[in-house]
């Protein structure tokens, strides 16, 4: 009987975090991929996560190494794209199972505030008109204009450079669902 085992190429892998807490949720799979003679680099956005060390699974593996990556984009565009991506990840609180939602909206209002603002505004009072809910079809009708404008959004050179030193053959993301996420830059650079 022959047994047939498929080989794959050895990957260069970039799991890129926000913490290095993070990795408890995944250390079997990053030992996995080590095992299978793969070379994991953790990119942490967050330097006191960093200090939490590697789960007791990963810290002798040769393999696997973390480095410091960036967290979010500079120049003058930092700001607006901020705002964008708060106001698409916003546009979400339209929809189900949050449509019926007004307090959830309310505060994902406040997010967008503090994307723009710095948080200098309280939206406690005045957040009336913006919550009013959105129909289906005008939700997909700013979520439509939202994309295009994100799809003219250059790269970030920080991201290009941190990514070009790494040279990755595959990059992760986590976690992605954080509201405004600046790790959409890593995944835009990526591509």
């Amino acid at each position: 009987d022959e047994v047939f085992v498929a080989t794959y190429p050895r990957m260069r892998v970039l799991f890129v975090i926000n913490t290095l807490g993070f990795v408890r949720h995944f250390d079997r799979v990053v030992a996995d991929r080590v095992g299978r003679g793969h070379r994991v680099t953790l990119g942490v956005t967050d330097q006191d996560g960093q200090r939490l060390g590697l789960p007791e699974a990963l810290r002798d593996l040769s393999s696997v190494r973390v480095v410091e990556a960036p967290f979010e984009r500079v120049g003058q565009l930092r700001g607006p794209v901020r705002l964008l991506r708060a106001l698409r990840d916003y546009l979400r609180y339209h929809e189900a199972p949050f449509d019926e939602k007004d307090a959830y909206r309310a505060r994902a209002f406040e997010r967008i505030q503090h994307a723009s603002f710095g948080g200098a505004q309280s939206t406690t009072d005045r957040t009336g008109p913006i919550c009013a809910r959105f129909t289906p079809e005008e939700s997909r009708r700013v979520q439509r204009l939202l994309e295009i404008l994100e799809g003219v959004v250059p790269t970030d050179a920080v991201y290009d450079r941190f990514l070009h030193s790494e040279r990755p053959d595959v990059v992760l993301v986590t976690p992605l669902v954080w509201f405004g996420s600046p790790l959409v830059d890593i995944v835009k650079s990526a591509q």
